[in-house]
């Protein structure tokens, strides 16, 4: 299994793919049975199972689904080579997915197994190549007969925790929402909310615990779980101190924001240096932090954006971890919030 993460994109062969793809919430909500299988040499919808995540197959027992047989087809599923929109290669030189290791989400209905997302099989398969990019593979539709190949920043373990999280966790989070006492209540919900599939329910489910769920928040934002990597949780956490707290915690996410700061200007004299792998993901929690505040008009942030700014003129650390992973989207946010105070300094105007 693939252990590393990639970067936090959605990638798909062309920016024309449309249509019913992948569902990750659709497929964890309506999957009876969720299967790691593979389907050998031959594409004759005949799958061995590997690992069961959800629902009683048994591992090393034979899978009979002939809608896999779809994926033979050369003219709909096939890998495309070379630049994204090229003319795909002759027929017999189409190189098919790797079917060795796919994750299926099913559904059950009369005895039957079927695809669970969208009733279709494109939609509810996921493969894992044993060559090539890293990651979780899906397919996404060009108009209304070709297929295309979206990879997902997930791994394979990733995903398979999600599927436990979602079991495991959603039952815990309906017993947790009884608790009366808000103090108790939010002590119960706030370590179910590690799992991103279930942050729609877990994190409005602490902001009703109001004052009670601020030290959980600020846990989460200032303690991040390492094992969680680019899936920290980190604007629903910022969106609800905003929700429950009062002008104090606000006062404390803008010192948070300085100190973030205070940090990269630590950093900035030691250019040039290697990017540390987790420097991305603070650059990210500063940029919702600060994103938090653009809309509130706060005159507090005004000289925050002028350090956003000096510290992202570069060559510092700052400025190439933000060009590396969005293209200073920290710069276009101080502008923004400097402009609406009509405040911009005089090099920039």
């Amino acid at each position: 299994m693939m252990a590393r993460v990639l970067p936090l994109f959605l990638l798909a062969v062309s920016a024309h793919a449309a249509g019913p793809a992948f569902d990750l919430r659709i497929g964890l909500a309506r999957s009876t049975h969720i299967v790691v299988v593979s389907e050998g040499a031959v594409v004759d919808g005949q799958v061995s199972i590997l690992e069961a995540w959800r629902g009683p197959l048994r591992v090393g027992a034979r899978l009979e689904l002939p809608a896999l047989k779809a994926f033979a087809d050369r003219e709909r599923f096939f890998l495309p080579e070379g630049r994204p929109g090229a003319d795909p290669p002759p027929l017999r030189e189409r190189r098919l997915p790797n079917l060795q290791r796919m994750v299926l989400f099913l559904r059950e209905d009369g005895g039957e197994l079927g695809p669970a997302i969208h009733g279709r099989i494109e939609s509810s398969t996921l493969w894992v190549e044993e060559k090539g990019p890293e990651g979780v593979h899906g397919w996404g539709q060009w108009g209304t007969s070709r297929q295309v190949r979206v990879m997902y920043p997930w791994t394979e373990p990733l995903l398979n925790s999600w599927v436990r999280g979602w079991d495991e966790k959603l039952p815990k989070l309906m017993e947790a929402r009884k608790i009366r006492d808000p103090v108790r209540r939010a002590a119960a919900i706030a370590p179910l909310c590690d799992c991103w599939p279930i942050h729609q329910w877990t994190f409005p489910a602490l902001r009703e615990c109001g004052a009670a769920a601020i030290p959980h928040l600020w846990k989460m934002l200032r303690h991040p779980d390492p094992n969680l990597g680019m899936w920290q949780p980190v604007w629903p956490v910022v969106r609800a101190l905003h929700a429950v707290g009062g002008r104090e915690e606000k006062a404390k996410l803008l010192q948070f924001i300085n100190d973030e700061l205070d940090h990269f200007q630590q950093l900035a004299a030691k250019v040039p240096d290697p990017l540390d792998d987790r420097a991305d993901q603070r650059v990210a929690r500063l940029q919702v932090c600060i994103s938090s505040f653009v809309e509130r008009r706060d005159p507090r942030m005004r000289p925050i954006a002028r350090r956003v700014l000096a510290l992202t003129r570069g060559p510092t650390r700052l400025h190439r971890i933000e060009d590396w992973v969005g293209g200073s989207p920290l710069r276009r946010q101080a502008l923004r919030i400097l402009n609406r105070y009509k405040a911009l300094p005089d090099e920039m105007g």
